[in-house]
């Protein structure tokens, strides 16, 4: 059974797509691609205690659909993969893997992620690397909140993200789901208690105005 934030990812899966799971833990996500109709699945991971696992919950399907690798990121990609999947890593790290295996990531129709930290730089990078970010979405899962961007390399028709972008997301910071406005109303807070320590931290006053000009509007920002 998929945890819900695996859910949300598979929603971005359509049978057309060959799919890599990167960092695919116990194959979870490879055997509900393989149930949802995609025609092959390559699993990866560093460890071979998770790809072992992975190969007993893949034992009843057929053994030409999937294709279970031993190895660092990218390294070892399968030439029919296009569509790349890298979830519940870092931020910084999810960078590292896409930096270090950019042409292939410029073949792929698509690159589904969750960076689980530094979101903000996640969408920096793409912003400075011709990566589009063509869906988003945040959710809560076993009281945690992810937020998954889906992202496609585009050399001439790039987009070009602002501050508020970065911050928030190109799309999440317009549909303004109730799962958004938690998140940033625990920053809102965090930030605040901050400020009544010490109330002159200039990159805290300046994320807590954008957070209340996003959530409340510039008549808010300006009381």
């Amino acid at each position: 059974m998929l945890s819900k934030r695996l859910e949300e990812v598979l929603k971005y899966i359509n049978k057309e797509d060959i799919v890599a799971d990167i960092g695919c833990d116990h194959g979870y996500l490879g055997i509900a691609c393989l149930n949802k109709g995609v025609k092959f699945v390559q699993l990866i991971d560093n460890k071979e205690g998770p790809l072992s696992q992975a190969k007993r919950n893949l034992k009843n399907y057929d053994a030409d659909k999937y294709l279970l690798t031993l190895s660092d990121g990218l390294t070892n990609l399968n030439e029919k993969i296009n569509t790349i999947v890298i979830c519940g890593m870092g931020g910084e790290l999810i960078i590292e893997i896409i930096n270090n295996h950019f042409e292939l990531i410029k073949k792929m129709n698509k690159i589904i992620i969750q960076p689980n930290s530094k979101q903000y730089l996640v969408r920096e990078y793409c912003n400075n690397h011709n990566l589009n970010i063509i869906n988003e979405s945040i959710l809560e899962d076993m009281d945690k909140i992810y937020e998954i961007m889906v992202l496609q390399y585009s050399e001439n028709n790039h987009q070009k993200l602002n501050e508020y972008d970065l911050l928030f997301g190109p799309i999440l910071r317009k549909e303004k789901n109730n799962i958004f406005i938690k998140k940033w109303e625990n920053n809102l807070k965090e930030n605040n208690k901050i400020l009544s320590i010490k109330n002159d931290v200039l990159d805290i006053i300046k994320e807590k105005e954008m957070i209340e000009e996003v959530l409340y509007g510039k008549s808010k920002r300006n009381s």
